[in-house]
């Protein structure tokens, strides 16, 4: 799996919070270290995804993280691309805080559900 490394992220401190508490999940609950999980900008084999993809429910808010973390779990190699991520030039972002602490209190029952069935 190819991931793309948003290393130069110009973004708020909220935003780096989150990636990090992201981290701290998937360390705790699955034993892998990832550097940026939820990073959209992947490339992986369909054929080694396939074996992965239908291990997540429905709906999961955090699919590219859990699929990394499978990765990483199987000790498949995972490679480290840098990507540039600007900030927002335009509109304003939707997601309030509440919102991100529901979906990081579904995410910690979902990672923990899901890490005793691999």
């Amino acid at each position: 799996m190819i991931i793309g490394n948003r290393h130069e992220r110009d973004e708020g401190i909220f935003r780096r919070i989150v990636t990090l508490t992201l981290r701290l999940m998937l360390r705790i609950i699955f034993g892998v270290s990832l550097i940026d999980p939820n990073t959209p900008f992947r490339l992986m084999n369909a054929g080694t995804l396939k074996k992965f993809i239908y291990r997540i429910p429905d709906g999961q808010e955090h699919s590219n993280a859990l699929i990394a973390a499978m990765y990483a779990k199987n000790h498949l190699a995972i490679k480290y691309l840098p990507i540039t991520f600007k900030k927002r030039k335009t509109g304003k972002s939707w997601v309030r805080l509440s919102k991100i602490l529901k979906i990081g209190w579904e995410a910690l029952w979902d990672f923990i559900k899901l890490s005793k069935r691999l």
